[in-house]
């Protein structure tokens, strides 16, 4: 069950985000979940501008990728969705602890400092 998609996923813009990190160099066979995980954070970094939101709540994954920027929470959110659409379970009932923890440490490796605190 926490494959299962929590947000309307209509035109599948997070869906065609996501597959674009199973097999980025053209090989074949099952892509390591680990993996996968560091590409989403790394093109995370690279795609999206980091925004301090002092609203509550999260966007909606398809408007994180449409507006091109978003919140920690929102990256979050981004990448459990984008996993559940490759059918990669969250890893923790409704938290996604392993897109937590790819998060901080792609955070740590990037040199960003103090980009998610708080957001």
């Amino acid at each position: 069950r926490t494959v299962e998609r929590h947000y309307p996923d209509p035109d599948r813009r997070v869906d065609a985000w996501a597959k674009a990190f199973v097999h980025p160099d053209g090989a074949s066979g099952p892509a390591g979940t680990v993996d996968l995980l560091l590409r989403m954070n790394a093109a995370i970094h690279r795609q999206l501008d980091y925004r301090r939101r002092y609203s509550l709540g999260v966007q909606p994954p398809v408007e994180t990728l449409e507006l091109g920027r978003g919140s920690c929470r929102d990256y979050a959110l981004l990448m459990i969705e984008a996993a559940r659409a490759l059918g990669v379970a969250d890893g923790g009932s409704g938290g996604g602890k392993w897109a937590e923890t790819c998060w901080r440490e792609g955070v740590a490796a990037s040199g960003r400092r103090g980009g998610c605190s708080g957001s």
